[in-house]
């Protein structure tokens, strides 16, 4: 019996079991099997046109350790395969969680090798020193597999936002932004938004409790949401 998580409510789903191949469509665009390929090759959540927000226990990723590049590459072109049997009507989000990250699990890719202390973790993970410069350089090797290139931070900063959007365009000068950060309720939660707005982030993913995340705009198609942070469970 598979588990998902509707709006924010763990429910059990017979549908996957009792439902073959593509036939039972939750929307217009997407099927369970789609749903099933998307969280198979890794997606944190997935988003349909209707509001109905679809994640899965398996695809909770932890946002403190990372897994090297070339690992999510796979996983976003696995993405990108899936997104183009539904004749691209689903919006490919890629996040990377190197702002804020801690370790990485392998340092067999080179590109990763500039953010490493050269140090070791308790567990043999590597030290890695997270910053907006390495979340820029993984999402300027992420861009071309997505179509959203974003962002994770446990604390939004404006200059931080300002120089990620300003480098990613740079190079992707028509590549949408968005960003995953912690739900701020109130004025000052507006505010924050209309500000990111302006920056030219116009994807807001919104975390709470680190547990549920929920997207911040009005979508047109579906959406999955990939991230570079380890698989963990709940």
């Amino acid at each position: 019996m598979e588990q998902f998580a509707y709006n924010g409510h763990l429910v059990e789903d017979f549908s996957l079991n009792t439902v073959s191949g593509d036939a039972y469509h939750l929307t217009e665009h997407v099927s369970w099997r789609a749903v099933q390929r998307l969280t198979d090759a890794g997606a944190s959540a997935i988003g349909l046109v209707n509001g109905l927000l679809i994640s899965h226990p398996a695809g909770r990723r932890s946002s403190g350790t990372l897994i090297p590049i070339n690992q999510a590459i796979r996983q976003y072109e696995a993405a990108r395969t899936v997104a183009e049997s539904m004749n691209n009507q689903l919006v490919l989000c890629a996040c990377t969680n190197a702002c804020d990250a801690r370790v990485l699990t392998t340092d067999d890719d080179p590109r990763d090798r500039r953010h490493l202390t050269g140090m070791r973790s308790i567990d043999g993970s590597h030290v890695y020193c997270g910053s907006i410069d390495a979340a820029v350089s993984r999402a300027l090797v992420y861009a071309p597999y997505a179509d959203v290139i974003c962002y994770r931070t446990a604390s939004v900063n404006l200059h931080e936002a300002q120089h990620f959007a300003s480098v990613v365009r740079a190079s992707f000068p028509n590549k949408p932004l968005g960003i995953c950060f912690p739900f701020q309720v109130g004025p000052d939660g507006a505010s924050l938004n209309g500000k990111l707005v302006q920056l030219g982030y116009h994807c807001h993913f919104l975390t709470l409790s680190e547990s549920y995340l929920y997207p911040g705009f009005t979508q047109k198609l579906p959406w999955a949401l990939f991230d570079d942070g380890v698989k963990t469970s709940f």
